[in-house]
């Protein structure tokens, strides 16, 4: 680049794009003793070895990768009449520029790949609710892609927050809390976090983390050891009765539908609700096992399908997912579910019907993906006929 008539001049020389000009081909010259030296040089006139390159002055400078690699050099050729002696520094300074911006870049790449293999989704907001930046990962998480993303109402999106709060106030830093993100018709359940960006105590705008409520909870669970222990391998027996039930227990867990186990205390009943799960293609999921007969009357409702904040007196701050939640994907088994109080018996049959959840002083239906294993030693054929357990559960 540059001056016409010196780039015309620079023609004769040879000195054009593909050729090459290091000193063991071309003798002293400003680019090759620069390469070959690794530092900054100035020829001038008659310093170049060639005769037809006496009438030129040329500053070079190298540049030089984060590790001190030579990767490239800068050079500035002019007339020799034309001579100044700030030129070298101003190549020297364009070199540090260069080296400078090139590590930028690198840290950039860096800093996007760190940004894109993080497992929240992050989305910046400009104070006027404008996206300024987001990452891979919220895209996934809304389900729409990255122009759809661009062009999204955050307003909208984020309703269920800013009806409360507004966000751009510093006083209001919302930490992991549950809230539903809306994008078209869809409600996408996630844990939040909106950190302000504040300078020189102006407000910037917000960064949002999103990450999954499923996904949350499927790490929880295994945190927690929500797990199934054994496997049919694990009963022992020569019984032909009991080998036969162990056989049809292996054709009913390959399929999603509802198991009773009944039987005495001390036969096992668990130990099949176990292996049922893990003969399952549900067996990477949770395995939640529930003892009915040992939950609070008044707190059934709560432990089973969670809550809303404030639903009642004492409920945690912001809420808190049922076990059918933290359930989702995997099996739920319900120890002796003929002690459940007859009105969510009631509950636990619209479950079996649609798949749905409403945590208790909620308004929102959860959709689980879930199979439900439950045991009982009573004889619910007889507690159907005292009305002790609802009969449309009973057969459901």
């Amino acid at each position: 680049m540059g001056n016409k008539n010196i780039l015309d001049k620079s023609k004769k020389l040879n000195f054009l794009k593909g050729h090459k000009w290091s000193k063991d081909n071309v003798g002293t010259n400003a680019i090759g003793t620069c390469l070959y030296l690794n530092k900054p040089i100035q020829t001038l006139g008659a310093e170049h070895y060639c005769k037809e390159q006496h009438s030129w002055i040329c500053s070079a400078a190298p540049i030089h990768d984060n590790k001190g690699n030579i990767i490239g050099v800068i050079n500035l050729s002019g007339d020799f009449y034309d001579f100044h002696t700030h030129t070298l520094a101003i190549v020297v300074a364009a070199a540090n520029a260069i080296q400078n911006q090139l590590a930028i870049i690198e840290h950039k790449k860096w800093i996007e790949v760190a940004y894109n293999s993080i497992e929240s989704g992050i989305l910046v907001i400009g104070k006027n609710y404008r996206i300024k930046d987001f990452n891979e990962k919220i895209c996934t998480l809304l389900q729409i892609s990255k122009n759809e993303l661009l062009n999204i109402d955050v307003k909208k999106m984020l309703k269920e927050i800013i009806v409360n709060c507004n966000i751009f106030d510093n006083s209001n830093v919302i930490k992991y809390r549950e809230i539903g993100l809306h994008v078209g018709k869809n409600r996408i359940e996630c844990s939040l976090k909106i950190s302000p960006v504040v300078k020189n105590n102006h407000h910037l705008g917000v960064v949002l983390v999103a990450r999954k409520l499923d996904s949350i909870r499927s790490d929880v669970t295994k945190i927690a050891g929500y797990s199934s222990t054994y496997t049919f391998d694990n009963i022992i027996t020569k019984n032909h009765n009991m080998l036969s039930l162990i056989n049809t227990a292996k054709k009913i867990a390959m399929n999603d539908c509802p198991v009773l186990i009944q039987g005495e205390s001390g036969t096992g009943k668990e130990l099949f609700a176990h292996s049922l799960h893990n003969a399952s293609p549900r067996h990477k999921g949770p395995f939640i096992a529930i003892n009915c007969a040992a939950l609070p009357k008044d707190l059934v409702e709560s432990e089973l399908f969670g809550y809303e904040r404030g639903a009642f007196t004492g409920a945690a701050k912001e809420g808190n997912p049922g076990k059918f939640e933290l359930a989702n994907r995997g099996t739920i088994f319900l120890d002796e579910i003929g002690e459940l109080p007859l009105d969510i018996q009631a509950k636990l049959l619209r479950v079996l019907d649609n798949y749905e959840i409403t945590r208790l002083g909620g308004k929102n239906k959860r959709k689980l993906d879930i199979r439900i294993i439950t045991a009982t030693n009573r004889n619910l054929s007889e507690e159907v006929l005292i009305k002790n357990f609802r009969q449309d559960l009973f057969y459901d």
